[in-house]
Protein backbone atom coordinates (compact mmCIF):
# COMPACT_ATOMS: atom_id res chain seq x y z
CA UNK A 1 0.00 0.00 0.00
CA UNK A 2 3.14 2.14 1.24
CA UNK A 3 4.81 1.82 -1.83
CA UNK A 4 1.94 2.32 -4.76
CA UNK A 5 0.91 5.91 -3.06
CA UNK A 6 4.78 7.11 -3.24
CA UNK A 7 4.46 6.06 -6.75
CA UNK A 8 1.77 8.01 -7.19
CA UNK A 9 2.87 10.78 -5.19
CA UNK A 10 6.03 10.78 -7.37
CA UNK A 11 4.36 10.96 -11.01
CA UNK A 12 2.13 14.03 -9.75
CA UNK A 13 5.29 15.73 -8.15
CA UNK A 14 3.61 17.50 -5.21
CA UNK A 15 0.01 17.74 -6.04
CA UNK A 16 -0.28 15.80 -3.08
CA UNK A 17 0.71 16.28 0.77
CA UNK A 18 0.24 13.23 2.77
CA UNK A 19 0.28 14.56 6.33
CA UNK A 20 -0.78 12.46 9.67
CA UNK A 21 -2.87 14.21 12.23
CA UNK A 22 -5.16 13.52 15.29
CA UNK A 23 -8.84 15.18 15.25
CA UNK A 24 -11.87 15.44 17.68
CA UNK A 25 -14.38 12.90 15.48
CA UNK A 26 -17.14 15.27 15.36
CA UNK A 27 -15.13 18.44 13.65
CA UNK A 28 -15.42 15.36 10.53
CA UNK A 29 -19.03 15.40 10.96
CA UNK A 30 -19.20 18.28 8.74
CA UNK A 31 -23.19 19.45 7.44
CA UNK A 32 -23.18 17.23 4.03
CA UNK A 33 -22.73 14.20 5.82
CA UNK A 34 -26.29 13.37 7.83
CA UNK A 35 -25.62 9.56 6.43
CA UNK A 36 -22.92 9.37 9.15
CA UNK A 37 -25.37 10.90 11.66
CA UNK A 38 -27.87 7.85 10.94
CA UNK A 39 -24.72 5.57 11.39
CA UNK A 40 -24.41 6.73 15.26
CA UNK A 41 -28.17 6.35 15.69
CA UNK A 42 -28.08 3.10 13.63
CA UNK A 43 -25.30 1.76 16.84
CA UNK A 44 -27.62 3.36 19.65
CA UNK A 45 -30.66 1.72 18.68
CA UNK A 46 -29.19 -1.79 17.14
CA UNK A 47 -27.01 -2.03 19.99
CA UNK A 48 -28.40 -0.53 22.96
CA UNK A 49 -31.87 -1.04 22.54
CA UNK A 50 -32.01 -4.21 19.88
CA UNK A 51 -33.96 -2.61 17.35
CA UNK A 52 -34.57 -4.77 14.23
CA UNK A 53 -31.59 -3.33 11.76
CA UNK A 54 -34.27 -3.06 8.91
CA UNK A 55 -36.13 -0.51 10.67
CA UNK A 56 -33.49 2.29 10.76
CA UNK A 57 -33.05 5.64 8.31
CA UNK A 58 -29.38 3.85 8.27
CA UNK A 59 -30.59 0.28 6.15
CA UNK A 60 -33.22 2.54 4.46
CA UNK A 61 -30.37 4.60 3.35
CA UNK A 62 -28.14 1.39 2.28
CA UNK A 63 -30.30 -0.64 0.27
CA UNK A 64 -31.96 2.74 -1.86
CA UNK A 65 -30.58 2.71 -5.31
CA UNK A 66 -31.85 6.22 -5.99
CA UNK A 67 -28.19 7.66 -4.79
CA UNK A 68 -26.92 5.75 -7.91
CA UNK A 69 -24.43 3.35 -5.84
CA UNK A 70 -25.78 0.66 -3.78
CA UNK A 71 -24.79 -1.87 -1.05
CA UNK A 72 -25.54 -5.24 -0.21
CA UNK A 73 -27.35 -3.62 2.98
CA UNK A 74 -27.91 -7.45 4.98
CA UNK A 75 -23.80 -8.05 4.28
CA UNK A 76 -22.71 -4.38 5.05
CA UNK A 77 -24.68 -4.28 8.27
CA UNK A 78 -23.10 -7.20 9.24
CA UNK A 79 -19.26 -5.85 8.07
CA UNK A 80 -20.55 -2.48 10.01
CA UNK A 81 -21.60 -4.52 13.66
CA UNK A 82 -18.35 -6.84 13.54
CA UNK A 83 -15.97 -3.54 12.84
CA UNK A 84 -17.58 -2.20 15.45
CA UNK A 85 -17.15 -5.24 17.74
CA UNK A 86 -13.53 -5.17 17.16
CA UNK A 87 -13.36 -1.08 17.23
CA UNK A 88 -14.63 -1.66 20.73
CA UNK A 89 -12.28 -4.07 21.56
CA UNK A 90 -9.23 -3.00 19.90
CA UNK A 91 -9.86 0.65 19.24
CA UNK A 92 -9.86 2.50 15.27
CA UNK A 93 -7.59 0.64 13.29
CA UNK A 94 -5.76 2.38 10.55
CA UNK A 95 -5.91 6.19 10.04
CA UNK A 96 -8.72 7.77 8.69
CA UNK A 97 -8.30 9.72 4.82
CA UNK A 98 -9.68 13.27 5.30
CA UNK A 99 -9.41 15.87 2.96
CA UNK A 100 -8.06 19.64 3.96
CA UNK A 101 -9.96 22.78 2.55
CA UNK A 102 -8.32 26.22 2.29
CA UNK A 103 -11.07 27.87 0.53
CA UNK A 104 -14.32 29.56 2.71
CA UNK A 105 -16.50 27.19 0.89
CA UNK A 106 -16.65 23.34 -0.60
CA UNK A 107 -18.31 22.07 -3.22
CA UNK A 108 -20.72 18.80 -2.81
CA UNK A 109 -22.62 16.74 -5.08
CA UNK A 110 -25.02 14.22 -4.99
CA UNK A 111 -27.23 11.93 -6.95
CA UNK A 112 -30.85 11.72 -7.25
CA UNK A 113 -32.49 8.97 -9.60
CA UNK A 114 -29.28 9.37 -11.64
CA UNK A 115 -29.35 13.69 -11.78
CA UNK A 116 -26.10 14.99 -10.51
CA UNK A 117 -26.64 18.16 -8.29
CA UNK A 118 -23.89 20.78 -6.72
CA UNK A 119 -24.02 22.36 -3.63
CA UNK A 120 -21.49 24.84 -1.72
CA UNK A 121 -21.78 24.36 1.93
CA UNK A 122 -19.60 26.56 4.20
CA UNK A 123 -16.42 25.61 5.13
CA UNK A 124 -16.39 25.94 9.03
CA UNK A 125 -13.77 23.04 10.04
CA UNK A 126 -11.34 23.15 7.05
CA UNK A 127 -12.02 19.25 6.75
CA UNK A 128 -14.17 17.11 5.02
CA UNK A 129 -13.71 12.98 4.68
CA UNK A 130 -12.17 11.55 2.74
CA UNK A 131 -14.13 7.88 1.93
CA UNK A 132 -14.32 7.05 -2.15
CA UNK A 133 -11.60 4.41 -1.33
CA UNK A 134 -10.04 3.79 -4.63
CA UNK A 135 -7.46 5.75 -6.73
CA UNK A 136 -7.61 7.60 -10.11
CA UNK A 137 -4.94 9.70 -12.18
CA UNK A 138 -7.01 11.99 -14.59
CA UNK A 139 -4.98 12.81 -17.92
CA UNK A 140 -4.27 16.49 -16.18
CA UNK A 141 -2.03 14.47 -13.78
CA UNK A 142 -4.80 15.64 -10.86
CA UNK A 143 -4.94 12.83 -8.21
CA UNK A 144 -8.21 12.57 -6.77
CA UNK A 145 -8.29 8.86 -5.14
CA UNK A 146 -5.36 7.48 -2.95
CA UNK A 147 -6.69 5.46 -0.64
CA UNK A 148 -7.05 1.22 -2.23
CA UNK A 149 -10.21 0.09 -1.74
CA UNK A 150 -11.55 -1.79 1.24
CA UNK A 151 -14.59 -3.42 2.44
CA UNK A 152 -17.76 -1.22 2.72
CA UNK A 153 -17.92 -1.28 5.95
CA UNK A 154 -14.39 -0.55 6.72
CA UNK A 155 -14.67 2.93 4.97
CA UNK A 156 -13.75 6.15 6.50
CA UNK A 157 -17.52 6.97 6.90
CA UNK A 158 -18.36 3.53 9.15
CA UNK A 159 -14.72 4.09 11.21
CA UNK A 160 -16.05 7.73 12.11
CA UNK A 161 -19.30 6.79 12.91
CA UNK A 162 -17.97 4.27 15.54
CA UNK A 163 -15.44 6.46 17.14
CA UNK A 164 -18.21 9.15 17.72
CA UNK A 165 -20.41 6.41 18.92
CA UNK A 166 -17.61 5.30 21.15
CA UNK A 167 -16.99 9.41 22.31
CA UNK A 168 -13.16 9.07 21.15
CA UNK A 169 -11.45 12.56 21.93
CA UNK A 170 -9.68 12.47 19.04
CA UNK A 171 -8.60 9.52 16.17
CA UNK A 172 -5.69 9.06 14.19
CA UNK A 173 -6.22 10.87 10.66
CA UNK A 174 -3.97 11.02 7.55
CA UNK A 175 -4.41 14.52 5.93
CA UNK A 176 -4.92 14.80 2.10
CA UNK A 177 -4.12 17.55 0.20
CA UNK A 178 -4.60 18.75 -3.46
CA UNK A 179 -6.32 20.35 -6.52
CA UNK A 180 -9.55 21.48 -5.07
CA UNK A 181 -11.05 22.64 -8.30
CA UNK A 182 -11.55 18.86 -9.38
CA UNK A 183 -12.96 17.46 -6.02
CA UNK A 184 -16.62 17.32 -5.08
CA UNK A 185 -17.14 16.11 -1.56
CA UNK A 186 -20.24 13.67 -1.15
CA UNK A 187 -23.32 15.13 -0.07
CA UNK A 188 -25.50 12.64 1.82
CA UNK A 189 -27.35 15.29 3.44
CA UNK A 190 -29.36 16.41 0.36
CA UNK A 191 -30.42 12.98 -0.69
CA UNK A 192 -31.25 12.18 2.59
CA UNK A 193 -33.58 15.12 2.93
CA UNK A 194 -35.34 13.81 -0.17
CA UNK A 195 -35.87 10.64 1.25
CA UNK A 196 -36.47 11.09 5.03
CA UNK A 197 -40.54 10.73 5.09
CA UNK A 198 -40.65 7.79 2.32
CA UNK A 199 -37.69 5.60 5.00
CA UNK A 200 -39.91 6.34 7.67
CA UNK A 201 -43.02 5.26 6.23
CA UNK A 202 -41.10 2.25 4.98
CA UNK A 203 -39.74 1.69 8.45
CA UNK A 204 -43.35 1.09 9.81
CA UNK A 205 -44.65 -0.59 6.74
CA UNK A 206 -43.10 -4.52 7.09
CA UNK A 207 -44.45 -5.75 3.84
CA UNK A 208 -43.81 -2.25 1.18
CA UNK A 209 -40.18 -2.03 3.37
CA UNK A 210 -39.44 -6.22 2.27
CA UNK A 211 -40.94 -5.74 -1.09
CA UNK A 212 -38.76 -2.63 -1.46
CA UNK A 213 -35.73 -3.86 -0.83
CA UNK A 214 -36.10 -7.29 -2.44
CA UNK A 215 -36.82 -5.20 -5.58
CA UNK A 216 -33.94 -3.32 -5.60
CA UNK A 217 -31.95 -6.21 -4.98
CA UNK A 218 -33.20 -8.24 -7.99
CA UNK A 219 -32.42 -4.90 -9.84
CA UNK A 220 -28.75 -4.93 -8.98
CA UNK A 221 -28.37 -8.61 -9.00
CA UNK A 222 -27.83 -8.67 -13.02
CA UNK A 223 -27.28 -4.95 -13.78
CA UNK A 224 -24.06 -4.75 -15.32
CA UNK A 225 -21.95 -1.33 -13.66
CA UNK A 226 -20.02 0.24 -15.50
CA UNK A 227 -16.78 1.89 -13.55
CA UNK A 228 -16.34 5.30 -15.32
CA UNK A 229 -18.97 7.04 -13.27
CA UNK A 230 -21.16 7.41 -15.91
CA UNK A 231 -23.94 4.57 -15.32
CA UNK A 232 -27.16 5.50 -13.50
CA UNK A 233 -28.30 2.39 -11.43
CA UNK A 234 -31.72 3.85 -10.18
CA UNK A 235 -35.36 2.76 -11.77
CA UNK A 236 -35.88 4.47 -15.26
CA UNK A 237 -39.15 5.06 -14.12
CA UNK A 238 -40.89 5.94 -10.93
CA UNK A 239 -43.97 4.52 -9.24
CA UNK A 240 -45.48 6.75 -6.58
CA UNK A 241 -47.97 3.68 -4.91
CA UNK A 242 -45.00 1.57 -4.17
CA UNK A 243 -42.67 4.80 -2.85
CA UNK A 244 -40.49 4.39 -5.94
CA UNK A 245 -38.69 7.54 -7.26
CA UNK A 246 -37.06 6.74 -10.87
CA UNK A 247 -35.39 9.01 -13.65
CA UNK A 248 -38.78 9.62 -15.36
CA UNK A 249 -42.17 10.64 -13.25
CA UNK A 250 -44.89 7.97 -14.48
CA UNK A 251 -47.59 9.32 -13.22
CA UNK A 252 -47.06 13.08 -14.31
CA UNK A 253 -46.23 11.48 -17.84
CA UNK A 254 -49.75 9.87 -17.92
CA UNK A 255 -51.49 13.22 -17.96
CA UNK A 256 -49.10 14.92 -20.23
CA UNK A 257 -49.57 11.99 -22.99
CA UNK A 258 -53.68 12.21 -21.94
CA UNK A 259 -53.60 8.26 -21.71
CA UNK A 260 -56.91 9.06 -19.31
CA UNK A 261 -58.88 10.17 -21.93
CA UNK A 262 -57.60 7.36 -24.56
CA UNK A 263 -57.43 4.17 -22.97
CA UNK A 264 -60.45 2.19 -22.47
CA UNK A 265 -61.26 -1.52 -20.51
CA UNK A 266 -61.39 -2.65 -23.91
CA UNK A 267 -58.05 -1.95 -25.32
CA UNK A 268 -55.02 -4.45 -25.97
CA UNK A 269 -51.89 -2.35 -25.39
CA UNK A 270 -48.12 -3.14 -26.00
CA UNK A 271 -45.48 -1.35 -24.55
CA UNK A 272 -42.04 -1.63 -26.71
CA UNK A 273 -38.85 -1.37 -24.15
CA UNK A 274 -41.10 -1.66 -20.88
CA UNK A 275 -38.12 -1.02 -18.82
CA UNK A 276 -38.84 -2.09 -15.05
CA UNK A 277 -42.40 -2.07 -15.93
CA UNK A 278 -44.24 0.62 -13.75
CA UNK A 279 -45.79 2.28 -16.71
CA UNK A 280 -47.57 -0.68 -17.55
CA UNK A 281 -48.35 -2.02 -14.41
CA UNK A 282 -49.98 1.34 -13.77
CA UNK A 283 -51.83 1.89 -17.12
CA UNK A 284 -53.48 -1.73 -16.28
CA UNK A 285 -55.75 -0.51 -14.47
CA UNK A 286 -57.72 1.44 -17.41
CA UNK A 287 -57.30 -1.27 -20.07
CA UNK A 288 -58.19 -4.88 -21.20
CA UNK A 289 -54.53 -6.32 -21.23
CA UNK A 290 -50.79 -5.34 -21.58
CA UNK A 291 -47.88 -6.98 -22.89
CA UNK A 292 -44.27 -5.44 -22.14
CA UNK A 293 -41.27 -6.15 -24.00
CA UNK A 294 -38.13 -5.62 -22.94
CA UNK A 295 -34.40 -7.19 -23.78
CA UNK A 296 -32.55 -6.62 -19.78
CA UNK A 297 -33.35 -9.40 -17.80
CA UNK A 298 -33.22 -7.95 -14.65
CA UNK A 299 -36.09 -5.32 -15.69
CA UNK A 300 -38.16 -8.40 -16.53
CA UNK A 301 -37.75 -9.97 -13.10
CA UNK A 302 -38.76 -6.72 -11.52
CA UNK A 303 -41.73 -6.27 -13.80
CA UNK A 304 -42.66 -9.38 -12.54
CA UNK A 305 -42.16 -9.06 -9.35
CA UNK A 306 -43.89 -5.92 -9.00
CA UNK A 307 -46.82 -7.60 -10.92
CA UNK A 308 -46.71 -10.27 -8.55
CA UNK A 309 -46.74 -8.18 -5.59
CA UNK A 310 -49.89 -5.66 -6.82
CA UNK A 311 -51.92 -8.54 -7.74
CA UNK A 312 -52.42 -7.43 -11.30
CA UNK A 313 -53.42 -10.53 -13.80
CA UNK A 314 -53.68 -8.73 -17.23
CA UNK A 315 -50.00 -7.98 -17.82
CA UNK A 316 -47.44 -9.80 -19.69
CA UNK A 317 -43.44 -9.46 -20.27
CA UNK A 318 -41.45 -10.91 -22.08
CA UNK A 319 -37.41 -10.65 -22.17
CA UNK A 320 -37.08 -10.11 -25.71
CA UNK A 321 -36.53 -6.86 -28.59
CA UNK A 322 -39.34 -6.13 -31.77
CA UNK A 323 -37.20 -7.79 -33.74
CA UNK A 324 -37.54 -11.10 -32.50
CA UNK A 325 -41.32 -10.60 -30.98
CA UNK A 326 -43.11 -13.18 -32.31
CA UNK A 327 -47.39 -12.69 -32.14
CA UNK A 328 -50.23 -13.31 -33.97
CA UNK A 329 -51.89 -11.01 -31.80
CA UNK A 330 -53.04 -7.17 -32.93
CA UNK A 331 -52.80 -4.13 -30.80
CA UNK A 332 -55.39 -1.30 -30.17
CA UNK A 333 -52.33 1.00 -29.11
CA UNK A 334 -48.87 0.52 -29.08
CA UNK A 335 -46.45 2.37 -26.54
CA UNK A 336 -42.95 3.33 -27.78
CA UNK A 337 -41.46 5.65 -25.95
CA UNK A 338 -37.60 6.72 -26.40
CA UNK A 339 -36.73 3.60 -27.74
CA UNK A 340 -36.13 3.49 -31.52
CA UNK A 341 -32.41 4.48 -31.32
CA UNK A 342 -31.86 1.18 -30.32
CA UNK A 343 -33.27 -1.02 -32.89
CA UNK A 344 -31.39 -1.95 -35.77
CA UNK A 345 -33.19 -0.95 -38.14
CA UNK A 346 -33.96 2.96 -39.27
CA UNK A 347 -36.95 4.84 -37.47
CA UNK A 348 -39.04 4.26 -40.53
CA UNK A 349 -38.62 0.67 -40.66
CA UNK A 350 -39.41 0.54 -36.64
CA UNK A 351 -42.89 2.33 -37.56
CA UNK A 352 -43.78 0.06 -40.23
CA UNK A 353 -42.96 -3.15 -38.20
CA UNK A 354 -45.43 -1.30 -35.06
CA UNK A 355 -48.24 -0.65 -38.00
CA UNK A 356 -48.42 -3.86 -39.05
CA UNK A 357 -48.78 -5.13 -35.10
CA UNK A 358 -51.60 -2.19 -34.81
CA UNK A 359 -55.34 -3.30 -35.27
CA UNK A 360 -57.21 -1.17 -37.89
CA UNK A 361 -57.41 2.30 -36.72
CA UNK A 362 -54.66 1.45 -33.90
CA UNK A 363 -52.86 4.38 -32.39
CA UNK A 364 -49.39 4.64 -31.50
CA UNK A 365 -47.88 6.59 -29.22
CA UNK A 366 -44.46 7.66 -30.33
CA UNK A 367 -41.92 9.45 -27.75
CA UNK A 368 -38.61 11.08 -29.11
CA UNK A 369 -35.15 10.51 -27.32
CA UNK A 370 -34.12 13.77 -25.70
CA UNK A 371 -34.26 16.70 -28.53
CA UNK A 372 -32.99 19.69 -26.01
CA UNK A 373 -30.66 19.61 -22.83
CA UNK A 374 -31.00 22.99 -20.55
CA UNK A 375 -29.50 23.92 -17.39
CA UNK A 376 -32.11 26.60 -14.85
CA UNK A 377 -30.45 29.56 -13.50
CA UNK A 378 -28.11 31.61 -15.28
CA UNK A 379 -27.98 28.83 -17.44
CA UNK A 380 -31.22 29.08 -19.15
CA UNK A 381 -32.04 28.88 -22.69
CA UNK A 382 -28.20 27.67 -23.14
CA UNK A 383 -29.51 24.84 -25.30
CA UNK A 384 -26.80 22.28 -26.98
CA UNK A 385 -27.74 21.98 -30.65
CA UNK A 386 -26.52 18.34 -30.51
CA UNK A 387 -29.81 17.47 -29.96
CA UNK A 388 -31.49 19.16 -32.68
CA UNK A 389 -30.53 16.41 -35.16
CA UNK A 390 -32.96 13.67 -33.23
CA UNK A 391 -35.88 16.19 -33.63
CA UNK A 392 -34.96 16.96 -37.33
CA UNK A 393 -35.07 13.11 -37.80
CA UNK A 394 -38.19 12.24 -35.49
CA UNK A 395 -40.66 14.93 -36.87
CA UNK A 396 -39.14 14.09 -40.31
CA UNK A 397 -40.01 10.46 -40.32
CA UNK A 398 -43.56 10.80 -38.86
CA UNK A 399 -44.34 13.20 -41.68
CA UNK A 400 -43.09 11.65 -43.86
CA UNK A 401 -45.26 8.25 -42.94
CA UNK A 402 -48.50 10.48 -42.51
CA UNK A 403 -47.90 11.51 -46.00
CA UNK A 404 -47.82 8.20 -47.64
CA UNK A 405 -50.97 7.41 -45.51
CA UNK A 406 -50.20 5.15 -43.03
CA UNK A 407 -51.21 7.07 -40.10
CA UNK A 408 -52.59 10.55 -39.36
CA UNK A 409 -51.18 13.04 -36.35
CA UNK A 410 -54.18 13.05 -33.86
CA UNK A 411 -52.16 14.94 -31.26
CA UNK A 412 -48.20 15.88 -30.13
CA UNK A 413 -46.09 17.45 -27.25
CA UNK A 414 -43.70 17.73 -25.10
CA UNK A 415 -42.45 16.15 -22.18
CA UNK A 416 -39.59 17.33 -19.51
CA UNK A 417 -38.06 15.09 -17.20
CA UNK A 418 -34.91 15.53 -14.49
CA UNK A 419 -34.07 17.28 -11.32
CA UNK A 420 -34.08 20.71 -10.07
CA UNK A 421 -31.08 21.95 -12.42
CA UNK A 422 -31.34 19.87 -15.39
CA UNK A 423 -34.08 18.95 -17.55
CA UNK A 424 -34.19 16.65 -20.97
CA UNK A 425 -36.84 17.76 -23.68
CA UNK A 426 -38.41 15.41 -25.48
CA UNK A 427 -41.34 15.71 -28.32
CA UNK A 428 -44.25 12.95 -28.68
CA UNK A 429 -47.52 12.14 -30.83
CA UNK A 430 -50.15 10.31 -30.79
CA UNK A 431 -50.35 8.38 -34.19
CA UNK A 432 -53.28 7.25 -35.64
CA UNK A 433 -53.77 3.97 -38.07
CA UNK A 434 -55.19 4.68 -41.29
Amino acid sequence: MVSKIKFITNIIKGKIIRKRIKLNPNVLLTENRDDIRYMVDFLREVIEKGADPKKTIFYQFISDIDKNFYYQPNKTVKEFLDLYKKSAKEGIKGKIPIMGFKDPFVKTRWFFCGNSFIKYIRNTTGYQLYDDASYVIYNDNTLRYVIPKTKLSQQAAYKLAIAIYLKYKSIPCVLLEFDEENYYALNCTEFIKEKKDIYKFLINDDKLRNFCHELNAIYMKRLKIKTDGSDKICFYQSFKKLKINGARDTEKRFKIYSLDKLLTKKHDVLDIGSNPGFFSLYCSKYVNSIDGIEPNKSCVEVSNYTKKFLGITNCNFYETTIEKFKTKKKYDIVFSFAVHRYMKTSLEEYLRRIYDLLKKEGFLLLESHTIKKFYSGWFTNCISTLYSAEELSFTKTVNDLVDKGLFKIVNYGFSYDGGENFNSKRMFYLLKKI
